[in-house]
């Protein structure tokens, strides 16, 4: 925890291996940066919290199935950007901003392979790789829009797909390309 500045783990650092059980809480009294996350112990849960930004790199939590994954940008309410460079692999996914001028951008893909994928709370929020959840995936207030890139598939495996609470639009910016936004156990519901 840095209760007033950033914490720093990107620079000149491989590898964060969480490999104590239980729950990990990364807390910024600024902005958070992590170089790549993994879990060598049965993690329950990894936390990220930061009052402005957060980057990372690629986060995967594989040793135990049903491991969270709990991501906060902005919790001053002051505008925030979450970057991810790289993918997010874990058994639940929760990732929320605090307003309506926060900026989410997932570089690759977003997957949850036990339950549920939910992010929340954002001004733009920007997909360049697939988001398969095992469960239900939502996505919800959402100010400006949910951007898809070319050939972007969003897949509920086992639940429903929800894009449709306070979400202002679904952009399909990857031109002739094709998106999919499917479910399968579920139904699929979309902002108009």
């Amino acid at each position: 925890t840095a209760t007033s500045g950033t914490i720093d783990i990107n620079d000149s650092v491989t590898l964060i291996d969480l490999a104590g059980t239980g729950t990990n809480e990364i807390t910024a009294g600024t902005n958070v940066e992590l170089t790549d996350v993994t879990d060598s112990a049965n993690v329950v849960e990894l936390g990220i919290t930061a009052a402005d930004d957060i980057t990372v790199a690629n986060i995967t939590l594989d040793n135990l199935a049903t491991a969270l994954l709990d991501v906060n940008a902005d919790t001053n309410g002051g505008g925030a950007t979450l970057s991810v460079a790289g993918s997010l692999n874990a058994g639940q996914i929760a990732i929320d901003g605090t307003g309506n001028d926060d900026i989410f951008n997932f570089a690759g893909t977003v997957t949850s392979t036990n339950t549920t994928i939910t992010i929340n709370q954002a001004n733009n929020v920007d997909f360049d790789g697939n988001v398969t959840a095992a469960a239900a995936l939502t996505i919800s207030n959402v100010t400006t829009e949910v951007d898809l890139a070319a050939s972007v598939d969003l897949f509920a495996q086992n639940g429903n797909l929800t894009i449709d609470s306070n979400v202002t639009v679904i952009d399909l910016s990857g031109g002739s390309s094709t998106n999919e936004l499917r479910s399968t156990g579920g139904t699929v519901s979309l902002t108009a």
